[in-house]
């Protein structure tokens, strides 16, 4: 692989987090009147918040980031769809982030220049 230039440092990796159907439960039982608010899982998925986040090399592991900033990005979901935080979910933990929500690492990041 001579073409290829090994990477040292800091890399950048997409996490992509998507709700789970309890989340969609929690939602529509607290926004029942909002016509924007889906009522279907699938159109929930559809739109998912990607988080850049950027980690030391590609040996570190996505799990021990999210044990250190589940907290803001479970805040950043629930901000999505409600802003009224006395709505929100109570014991907001590590193993809660778990049970809301699925994510995905996306390592193959490319930055394209547009001329």
């Amino acid at each position: 692989m001579e073409n290829f230039v090994e990477h040292e440092g800091p890399v950048t990796v997409a996490l992509e987090v998507t709700p789970k159907k309890v989340f969609l439960d929690w939602l529509n039982g607290i926004e029942k009147d909002m016509d924007l608010i889906p009522t279907e899982y699938d159109v929930l998925t559809t739109e998912t918040n990607i988080y850049l986040v950027s980690l030391d090399s590609y040996e570190d592991e996505i799990e021990d980031y999210l044990d250190e900033h589940y907290s803001s990005i479970f805040k950043n979901e629930l901000e999505t769809w409600s802003l009224e935080v006395d709505k929100w979910p109570h014991g907001r933990d590590l193993d809660m982030f778990a049970e809301w929500f699925d994510y995905k690492v996306h390592n193959l990041i490319n930055m394209m220049k547009v001329e």
